[in-house]
């Protein structure tokens, strides 16, 4: 199975307006374009650096940065839409009148988030395939046990998306667009602390052990996306200048940064017993250049 949004009725379809009406009612301003531009400059992706863009024509970087967006923005699109997802099983396998109505809210922010960010997409560049790790949280979320998708999801990945999305607004050169992922910052924090309540009433085992190896594989091989943008630009690159690409990108920081944030969630949660099954299978430990060329 892999990560897809799903496919959209008509533009004349008559429950676009039913629709609407909810979502205006839960407090979306409506859909709201943006100038064109690119919302993110080189420094916000490490690319300042690096040989391969700062020697390429003023349009080759554009086009760059132009990827490395929609690369960001599309990904944010899937994650939103799989959230809805999430929290329509959690919705129907809850205990109490309480997690019931937390995940028919966390639900309705999830959809606000997909309706906010859906004008910003289609004025970049089309991006290429879904990261890998959209395709294993699909997964997740479709055949896994309560447990680890509460561990994985609300845990890990919302307390994980408070960081980004943070990050991702403060550097924002779009107004507009820097609010909405504001907003979605606040929303993910709601979502990650009952994740951190919840998890110690429902431990997970070794199938949450599985797919968080999986999921850190990907964290622990650095930009990859930035680089894959570059060379879809650029061009080809040899193995000894994708490896200066990384380098230079400091791959080592970025993911050893990422993989600490992950394992401090986790501490966070209780998890304790996972983290030390991550550590010994060596999951905390960043790629070098060399590794994740």
């Amino acid at each position: 199975m892999s990560a897809r949004v799903l496919d959209s009725l008509p533009a004349d379809d008559r429950l676009h307006a039913v629709v609407r009406v909810g979502l205006h009612a839960h407090g979306w301003a409506g859909r709201q374009g943006a100038p064109g531009g690119t919302p993110w400059d080189a420094d916000a992706y490490g690319l300042s650096g690096v040989d391969g863009y700062v020697q390429a024509q003023p349009a080759t970087q554009s086009a760059v940065l132009q990827r490395c967006a929609a690369d960001q923005l599309e990904e944010a699109l899937h994650i939103e839409n799989i959230g809805m997802a999430y929290a329509a099983r959690m919705l129907l396998g809850s205990d109490t009148i309480e997690e019931r109505q937390l995940y028919a809210t966390i639900a309705a922010d999830e959809a606000l988030h997909h309706a906010a960010l859906t004008p910003f997409v289609p004025r970049l560049e089309a991006a290429g395939t879904p990261a890998p790790f959209l395709s294993l949280l699909e997964r997740l979320v479709v055949e896994g046990d309560r447990a680890t998708r509460l561990l994985v999801v609300q845990v890990v990945l919302e307390g994980w998306g408070m960081d980004h999305y943070r990050g991702l607004a403060r550097r924002c050169a779009d107004p507009t667009l820097a609010a909405v992922l504001t907003r979605i910052v606040d929303d993910e924090a709601r979502h990650h602390g009952s994740g951190v309540i919840l998890a110690p009433r429902l431990p997970a085992g070794d199938a949450a052990v599985d797919v968080l190896t999986s999921f850190l594989d990907m964290v622990r091989v650095g930009p990859q996306a930035v680089l894959a943008a570059l060379i879809g630009c650029v061009g080809p690159m040899s193995r000894p200048e994708r490896i200066a690409a990384l380098s230079q990108l400091r791959t080592e920081d970025h993911a050893g940064a990422q993989l600490l944030l992950i394992r401090r969630l986790l501490e966070k949660a209780g998890a304790t017993a996972i983290v030390a099954a991550l550590h010994s299978r060596g999951r905390f430990r960043p790629l070098t250049a060399e590794e994740a060329a």
